[in-house]
């Protein structure tokens, strides 16, 4: 395996940074006590975590579409699972299909972006 470069070195630790920030964060007793910039749209907040985790993902590790999907959806359903033992927080199906909506429309939007360059044949 050929050593990674300097900016997959970044996306990879970016993408291990998001990962622990994410979970920091959805493990919190308390939803109400986290910054009002958090507050905006729990839908939104899974939604832009998964599309971002996907992008770090695919830069850093150079993951294809299944790889990303079984990865992200392991980490939500690992996330979702730990929330239903919290006193406060619920397994919620709605944030892991949102979150795989992230992923989702993050690959859609790059085999778009491949079939604008790609060259005519």
């Amino acid at each position: 395996m050929p050593k990674p470069t300097v900016i997959q070195t970044f996306f990879r630790l970016a993408f291990v940074g998001s990962l622990l920030t994410i979970a920091t964060i959805a493990f919190l007793p308390n939803y109400d006590d986290l910054p009002e910039i958090t507050s905006f749209s729990d839908i939104l907040n899974h939604f832009a975590a998964f599309f971002v985790l996907s992008f770090l993902l695919e830069q850093g590790f150079g993951s294809g579409v299944r790889s990303a999907f079984a990865i992200l959806f392991s980490y939500g359903l690992f996330i979702e699972t730990v929330q239903h033992f919290l006193p406060s927080r619920c397994f919620d199906l709605l944030d892991l299909a949102v979150d795989l909506a992230g992923v989702l429309v993050y690959y859609l939007l790059l085999y778009a972006l491949f079939l604008i360059k790609r060259p005519e044949l």
